[in-house]
């Protein structure tokens, strides 16, 4: 295992940064000579290896010194948090393998490897922060009165190594709170704000950080950081996607009352949804000027989706409004546009999408989509972007799912973003249980589309 100091030098005993040439990094205490052929120098000795390592197997639940250190981490994906059989709830056992955070497939873990600790834990800080240093989350709760450490328990083979239980980023408040059991030995339920919650909620462009301070006597805490999704030319590299937000006034059944305030709700869904997947939105909507005057005799409760309706339905003339006001559909625009409107649930839906297949029969229509404003179905986050969703699965293949409209069927079918209904299902619609996931591993197949993820990162409209 080979060590290299980054420009820095041991100052007494206080560590400093070290970057290992393998990944890991770590602390460096004190001196140490070394003779060679041009004399003898002073050099810093490493003593204490950091690392965000990954699972060595997707059901291997135990830590040591063989797991791969990770250069990036991801937001975990719940792909396996969910009972199967009746309601669904977040399975939060004391065993890895029985906890949703303990068996996601982007868990990850802290490990440290200090010879001067001899007691059987030691802890660390944990947070996430803003490009520009600004803490995200701080791991101390929704009051900043809590803790932010999380317990690292000592190899019982191999004295001085300490590794944590499974970690995972959120993308949402709500899925922060969740609580979680510390998987210690004898360990109970952790809330938001309390040691050993093993949850941090981040944002594409956050830094993940962790600070441990070695054991050796007079040592200083020292902070490491780990990048959310991958550096440019790694297959995780954070892609980028544009939505217009555009409000349909007037016309018949439109309660529309939308507003700058509603537009940043959906627009904060559909950034946390696509974060997941390692897609930063970026969301347009200015109240005073993203608007769209429907005449009187057109009735948005009329749109529905099929292959002629966008060329002779009333939601035509909304979608010539918007290229009027926007542009012709070219290839070359990737937009997204999101209308919203009024009134849309009276025929039992909230959305509607019309992707890139439907380009031969109604260009216009490509790439638009209809939702409902979300003040007439509370609690409804789903919707924005389940149709958008649609909207980039279905520019890659033109059958998007086993009923040719991209909806999920697999395994815990109605906690996914792209099932039908999204949005509807849930007991409480602002819950872990929502509809709101992507899945990415061959458990989670609806016969087509097993890696939701990676065919959405495949759009043309991602640059």
């Amino acid at each position: 295992m080979a060590y290299f100091l980054k420009n820095q030098t041991a100052k007494g005993k206080r560590p400093v940064f070290l970057r290992g040439s393998n990944g890991n990094k770590g602390a460096i205490v004190g001196t140490a000579s070394l003779t060679t052929t041009a004399g003898t120098t002073t050099h810093g000795v490493m003593l204490c290896p950091c690392s965000v390592v990954g699972y060595s197997s997707p059901t291997t639940y135990t830590v040591d010194n063989t797991n791969p250190v990770l250069s990036y981490v991801r937001f975990g994906l719940w792909d396996n948090a969910f009972t199967t059989t009746g309601t669904a709830t977040v399975l939060n056992g004391n065993s890895e393998s029985g906890n949703f955070v303990g068996s996601d497939s982007r868990r990850f873990y802290i490990r440290i490897y200090d010879p001067s600790a001899t007691t059987s834990t030691v802890t660390v800080d944990w947070y996430t922060q803003s490009s520009t240093g600004v803490v995200d989350d701080d791991g101390k709760g929704p009051n900043h009165t809590g803790v932010d450490t999380i317990t690292l328990t000592q190899s019982p083979s191999n004295p001085g190594l300490y590794v944590s239980k499974a970690l995972m980023l959120v993308a949402d408040e709500v899925d922060n709170a969740q609580a979680t059991n510390t998987g210690l030995s004898g360990g109970s339920d952790a809330a938001e704000g309390a040691a050993d919650h093993r949850l941090r909620r981040a944002a594409l462009g956050d830094t993940m950080c962790y600070a441990y301070t070695p054991a050796v006597t007079s040592s200083g805490k020292q902070t490491f950081t780990e990048p959310i999704f991958g550096p440019a030319g790694s297959p995780d590299v954070v892609k980028n996607l544009t939505v217009q937000f555009v409000k349909a006034t007037g016309g018949l059944h439109n309660a529309n009352t939308v507003n700058q305030t509603i537009v940043n709700n959906m627009a904060a869904h559909v950034k946390a949804r696509y974060a997941v997947a390692g897609i930063n939105v970026t969301c347009k909507y200015t109240d005073a000027v993203d608007s769209i005057n429907v005449p009187p005799s057109i009735d948005l409760a009329n749109v529905i989706h099929d292959s002629a309706a966008p060329s002779t339905g009333d939601e035509a003339v909304m979608i010539q409004l918007l290229r009027a006001k926007y542009g012709a559909y070219t290839t070359a625009n990737t937009t997204v546009y999101v209308i919203v409107i009024g009134g849309f649930d009276i025929r039992g839906r909230s959305g509607e999408s019309y992707p890139a297949y439907i380009a031969g029969t109604y260009p216009n229509a490509v790439n638009c989509c209809f939702v409902t404003q979300q003040n007439t179905r509370p609690g409804n986050i789903a919707t924005e972007p389940h149709e958008i969703g649609h909207v980039l699965l279905e520019r890659v293949t033109a059958d998007g799912g086993p009923d040719g409209m991209g909806h999920y069927e697999g395994l815990s079918q109605e906690q996914n973003l792209m099932c039908a209904g999204a949005g509807d299902i849930a007991t409480d619609p602002n819950s872990d249980t929502q509809s709101k996931r992507l899945w990415n591993d061959p458990a989670h197949n609806d016969g087509v589309h097993d890696y939701q993820i990676n065919y959405m990162r495949l759009s043309p409209l991602l640059h």
